[in-house]
């Protein structure tokens, strides 16, 4: 990028020496991973589909209860000349203020949620506060709100208000003024009604029933990674990365060369017990993978060997990991 492209351009006028044939490049984070997180995001963005299903539901419910708790008031608004059209409106209105006063809240509730999330990703400096402006918070952890958050959240707000009022003023707008109001000692409200909440009701249990399911096989899974033996004891190991430029170093006699000098003079210095080099962090995301043909075996049409994935590792590998062949 030219951006890029001026950072390296300004200390290169100063030291042309140790910035000759230096340029500059930039890569996707997606790029990093050989199987992106779209699966695990999917799944959590489908759990919060599930409970916002519910909370529908619920709403839903709620409101048509209390519709039914107020037919008679309706009815008699009704008998006094007031328009159908007109009670159904006010009742949808209500709705509307519940819906923006209710998603007001979650959005402050979810930027204090946000903000404390995007702590853990700020690195521990001496003299500076977590959650301060001046923090050194990675560029790409930005979870500031914007204006499609606020249009998401308000077009939501109004969607729910819509969609889970019109029932219950569909079943207002159906109320007979006579029955309604000779139902003065009886409860429950009609039997269409009481259809209605107990669908709502077999609903809402239904998407529970997902979401807990869900949730017991996702903390299962947590729980499997979270007890698996990481075989490695990464305690005392550290790792660095380094890329070697391709104008300086363009042939592999070139980079062995080098290699073998930096971990020459790595290995001579006091502060580490055991020095090695390899292609990638073991069990590292977006390690590179090749076909495996076993001598022998045969695959059918359209069958593909499985996949292994490789490492190219330097002298005193597994020493310095404290691996042991099995």
């Amino acid at each position: 990028p030219p951006e890029q492209d001026a950072t390296i351009a300004r200390p290169a006028a100063t030291f042309p020496d140790t910035y000759r044939d230096v340029a500059s490049f930039v890569h996707p984070l997606r790029q990093l991973y050989s199987t992106p997180p779209v699966p695990m995001i999917a799944t959590m963005m489908g759990a919060v589909a599930f409970v916002l299903l519910i909370a529908y539901a619920n709403l839903a419910n709620l409101l048509l209860a209390r519709s039914i708790r107020r037919s008679r008031e309706f009815a008699i608004r009704l008998a006094i000349g007031s328009s159908r059209l007109r009670v159904v409106r006010q009742f949808l209105l209500e709705c509307l203020l519940i819906a923006l006063v209710g998603g007001a809240v979650g959005f402050g509730l979810s930027l204090y949620g946000v903000r404390e999330i995007a702590v853990a990703f700020e690195p521990i400096e001496a003299g500076v506060p977590l959650g301060s402006l001046d923090s050194n918070r990675p560029f790409h952890v930005d979870i500031s709100p914007n204006a499609i958050l606020y249009a998401f959240v308000g077009l939501l707000s109004m969607a729910s208000a819509f969609a889970f009022g019109v029932l219950p003023a569909w079943q207002m707008s159906k109320t007979d003024v006579n029955d309604a109001l000779k139902a003065e000692s009886r409860s429950g409200g009609s039997p269409h009604g009481r259809r209605w909440a107990s669908g709502l009701l077999v609903a809402e249990l239904t998407l529970a029933l997902v979401l807990l399911s869900s949730a017991g096989l996702l903390w299962r899974d947590f729980l499997a990674r979270y007890w698996q033996d990481p075989v490695i004891d990464t305690s005392g190991v550290v790792t660095m990365r380094l890329a070697l430029p391709a104008q300086k170093y363009s042939t592999p006699a070139d980079q062995k060369r080098f290699l073998e000098q930096l971990n020459q003079r790595l290995s001579e210095m006091r502060a580490f017990s055991a020095v090695t080099m390899a292609s990638h962090v073991p069990m590292e995301f977006g390690a590179p993978a090749r076909e495996l043909f076993v001598e022998g075996t045969e695959y059918a049409a359209g069958e593909k060997p499985p996949l292994v994935s490789y490492l190219l590792t330097g002298a005193h590998y597994f020493e310095t990991l404290k691996l042991a062949l099995v």
